[in-house]
């Protein structure tokens, strides 16, 4: 637990660049598609639960929708 919070590989690979060659976009490419198939695998969870991680944090609003649970908290 902690508030580590995870980049997107691709954040850190194409961060800064101005210009990227076509086999930079097919590596993106590739990348987005392996994680559009990681996430085919990933249980899908209907039911309200406790997220641990926000247990000492001031939560302020929640946005829930069909691929997406967005929670703002105050820092």
């Amino acid at each position: 637990m902690g508030n580590r919070l995870e980049t997107s590989p691709l954040e850190s690979t194409f961060q800064n660049n101005s210009q990227l060659s076509s086999s930079d976009l097919e590596d993106a490419k590739n990348r987005v598609l392996q994680g559009m198939e990681q996430e085919n695998n990933m249980p899908i969870v209907w039911e309200p639960r406790l997220v641990e991680e926000l247990r000492a944090v001031h939560v302020v609003d929640i946005a829930c929708g069909l691929d997406h649970s967005l929670v703002l908290c105050r820092m």
